[in-house]
């Protein structure tokens, strides 16, 4: 099955994550695409699937989905 993933913090090894395609087996779940790049939860205030969706890491992802990760939020 292929997704895509858009992380939109930096790695720590400094990596960038924008579009990137990933092919992943059948019944994958949002954990099974962030591990691939040792995405710890503390990192992650929210995953959006498919621009509109808010989802868990415990979801399965289907064919041609667009992931997106994204990190807490700072400002004042």
């Amino acid at each position: 099955m292929n997704i895509t993933l858009s992380v939109f913090m930096a790695l720590p090894e400094g990596e960038r994550i924008r579009n990137k395609p990933l092919t992943l087996k059948k019944g994958s779940t949002v954990a099974n695409a962030v591990d691939l790049f040792h995405i710890s939860d503390e990192w992650v205030w929210m995953y959006v699937l498919n621009h509109r969706q808010v989802v868990q890491r415990k979801d399965v992802l289907s064919e041609g989905d667009h992931l997106m990760v994204f990190p807490p939020m700072e400002g004042g």
